[in-house]
Order: C-alpha cells, then structure tokens, then sequence
C-alpha cells in the first residue's frame, strides 16, 4: 500500500502535485490518501480509483494520535509527504510507528522563509525542529538543486538522502486545458488586455507590492486589468488596499480555479512579486502557454534563466518603478513574444516524464 498524505485540499502547488501523482499511481498500484480533513476544492481533482482517508479534524494536534494508529494497523510500505508542515507532522508521528514504513518528504520552498518571517529564537527552535523531523525519512525530493544546496549546507539532511525531481507541473492535457472558454464570471475580460497573478493570498506572495506595481500601470495605460487567483489571510487587507487606491473595478479576485492555463494563455504576462519561491510552479504554467513573466530577482538561478529566455524580465528587489516600466513594455511588445525555450520547459517539468522518476523511489 502507498500513501500519500495530503493534511488538506485548500488550493496549494504541493497539494495539486500529489494528487496529480497519486492519480497516475493508482493505474498500477494500490493507493490510499490520508488527510486531517476534506476541506477545499482540490477534493474533487482525486481519481474515484483512489479510497480517501479522513480524520476529520481541524487542528493538527488532534491527529497526531489517529495517524499513529492508522499506520501501525495499516501498515503502508509508503507514505509520501507533500511539503514541510507535512513532513515535520510525519517525522514526529515517526517515532511512534510500531515498524518502519518508507518515508519519502519533498520539501519545494527555500530556506530563506525561516529568515525572512522568524526572529532569531524562533528560527533556531525551527531548525531544531527540522533537522530531528528530516533525519526520520528515507528519501527527500527536492525540486531545485539550489534547495538541495540549502538543506545540505545547514546539515538539515545527509546528501545521500537527497534526491532532485523537477516537480510534476505540466499535466498531459495542458494543450486543451488553454484552449477552455472563460468561467461565466470573467467572461468580459476574455478579450481585454490583462495581467495575472496566481498564488496564495499570503505574505510571501507580497501582494501589497502588486498592487502598487499595477496602481502605476494604470496610471501609464488605463485600459488594463489585473486578475489574482487565489485566497488566503492576507485577502481583507489586499482588498482594502485595492478600494484605497480606487482600483476596484480594475482588479478582479478569485479564489480558484481548476484550470489556470486558459487564463494563463490569454494574460499579456505573470506578475510575481514574491518575496521568495522553490520551483514556482505557476513560472512553468506560464511559459508552457507562451506567456512571458515579469518576478522580482528572488527566485532559484535555473527559474530566472527560464523566464530571461522565454521574453520575461527579472527585477531587482524591490523597484516597483522598474518592474511597472518593463511590463508596460511587454504589454506593448505582446504580439511579438519571444520565446526560445517552451519545448524545453515542457519536457523537464511534464507529469508523465517526473511520475516515472517518483514511481522509480518505490523500488
């Protein structure tokens, strides 16, 4: 039996991948997904072939004790585990499992966030925390060498645990799926110019200086709109940032989608202003359309070259004049894209190429 363990299925990059994952496993092997919940949309994207387990909490102390007891009675020769959270969950529960289950982690953000969002107590305990929970797994997948660097360099982890396999991003379909009609609600901007940003309404994302990127495009061309795909904590803030700046009737917010690539494949370009990324999942979904990414110089080395050879343009942190000048001149230079690498992209980053390399770990 493999698990693949899933705490919820509020829209997440990790959380859609191991899906995407566990759905091509289950046409060879047995599969079960556990969650604390069923929560969120991503629920309805799991093949009808795979049993869902839930245990139906909110809070994640309250399973700790079920997890325990569904692997030692269970006994899976798997459990693969999405992102940290999730890991450090797995890896303590570890300790109490009655056998020892192949414990396989992916960890796909950088280590910068512990810096960036904790003080210096919080960011030794947190490192404490990782490096007993991280020794616990057999493998770990990381989806950029730069995070395979990070994690050595801070001895999170020995080397030879560490595997690198670009993350899964590109569905088979993607063609088709950018090809879809609009959802009713956003059918009048279907044949407008417009910008995107797609990701959790979260402070890494660093909306706030979006907003101010796109207040100054509006001021350069009054006949673009903003659409941000996404939910999060940070939503009621941005949305009084957006009416503060009389903006409102320019920028549209969704929650989610199912298919990002339609909208993707219409938008004049990607807007990323986060503070950091791993592998950046919606940077690949981007140029596999052919739509170029405008994202602030925060990202992994391999990312950037990707964007720069695709039309995209890396700013440095944090000019929001810049970066608002250089997508004005995409904007302008739209029906002239510039792309060189899109077969490329499409062929390290595919799901049926990487589901082989995930399935190759079961041996």
């Amino acid at each position: 039996m493999i698990i693949f363990f899933i705490p919820s299925f509020t829209v997440g990059g990790a959380e859609k991948i191991y899906i995407s994952i566990a759905n091509s496993f289950v046409k060879k092997y047995h599969v079960k997904i556990l969650s604390l919940n069923r929560n969120g949309p991503l629920i309805n994207l799991i093949d009808k072939r795979i049993e869902l387990i839930s245990f139906d909490v909110k809070r994640v102390r309250y399973s700790v004790k079920k997890i325990i007891n569904y692997v030692n009675i269970n006994k899976p020769e798997i459990i693969y585990s999405p992102h940290r959270h999730a890991n450090n969950l797995i890896g303590f529960c570890s300790f109490f499992f009655k056998y020892k289950p192949k414990i396989i982690f992916r960890e796909a953000n950088s280590y910068k966030e512990l810096y960036l969002k904790y003080n210096l107590y919080q960011r030794i305990f947190f490192k404490t925390i990782l490096k007993i929970c991280y020794r616990r797994c057999s493998k770990i997948i990381v989806v950029t060498k730069q995070i395979e660097n990070e994690l050595v360099n801070n001895k999170l982890i020995n080397k030879n645990k560490i595997i690198y396999i670009p993350n899964p991003t590109i569905p088979n379909n993607f063609k088709d799926l950018s090809l879809e009609k609009f959802d009713k609600e956003l059918m009048n901007i279907e044949n407008e110019n417009f910008f995107i940003n797609i990701g959790r309404l979260h402070y890494q994302k660093n909306h706030l200086s979006l907003i101010n990127i796109f207040y100054k495009l509006k001021k350069m061309n009054n006949n673009i709109k903003l659409l941000i795909i996404g939910n999060g904590n940070k939503k009621k803030e941005i949305l009084e940032i957006i009416n503060k700046k009389k903006l409102d009737k320019d920028v549209i917010i969704i929650d989610y989608t199912s298919n990002v690539f339609k909208y993707l494949k219409k938008s004049k370009g990607l807007l990323l202003t986060s503070l950091f990324e791993g592998i950046g999942n919606v940077i690949i979904e981007s140029l596999s359309v052919n739509t170029p990414v405008i994202a602030y110089d925060t990202l992994d080395n391999n990312l950037k070259q990707y964007i720069l050879s695709s039309g995209g343009k890396i700013i440095r942190p944090f000019d929001e004049e810049e970066f608002a000048i250089e997508a004005m001149q995409i904007l302008n230079n739209s029906n002239n894209p510039s792309f060189t690498n899109t077969n490329n992209i499409i062929e390290i980053f595919s799901l049926k190429n990487n589901v082989l390399l995930y399935e190759n770990l079961l041996k």
